[in-house]
């Protein structure tokens, strides 16, 4: 036991050896999980455009809602696992990160990778922006305001008004 605690504080005493890891073990895991993140969003993408044929409704609309469900609800299930454990500052944390990184370097790299052409659709997003810095506060009138947005600009850009 006194060895083994040796080692953990980064000591080492003559009756255990003391071993260090080798650098690089774990690249064959990492490369083989993100090989199966690139195959699993392909695959996520593919059903997802499929699923906009068969239901007749525009992709962007099926991405929106389905997409963003499939990369949300991991999130929050480790949100909740968190409180449920009493850590808060690991839900805090995973909210407000998860928050940041949606917001910035996913917006950041898609147009890097295939750029698009600003439209009324994409702008609604600067719009719910404006909104919820304008109001100070995401709440429930904040929630129906947005939702009302979404429906407005769907009518908008598909012509059923």
């Amino acid at each position: 036991m006194i060895g083994t605690v040796a080692i953990w504080r980064g000591q080492s005493d003559s009756t255990t050896e003391q071993r260090r890891p080798r650098s690089g073990r774990h690249l064959p895991q990492a490369f083989a999980g993100l090989i199966f993140v690139g195959l699993g969003a392909t695959t996520a993408i593919q059903a997802l455009t499929e699923l906009s044929v068969i239901w007749s409704l525009p992709e962007y609309l099926v991405a929106f809602v389905l997409a963003s469900l499939g990369t949300s609800l991991p999130e929050l299930f480790v949100e909740i696992s968190a409180v449920r454990r009493g850590q808060w500052d690991l839900a805090v944390g995973e909210a407000i990160g998860s928050s940041f990184v949606d917001a910035t370097l996913s917006l950041g790299i898609g147009p890097q990778a295939a750029p698009i052409v600003v439209s009324a659709g994409i702008a609604v997003i600067g719009i719910a922006v404006l909104v919820l810095v304008q109001r100070g506060i995401h709440d429930r009138a904040s929630g129906a305001v947005l939702i009302a947005i979404f429906i407005l600009a769907y009518l908008l850009i598909t012509g059923l008004t």
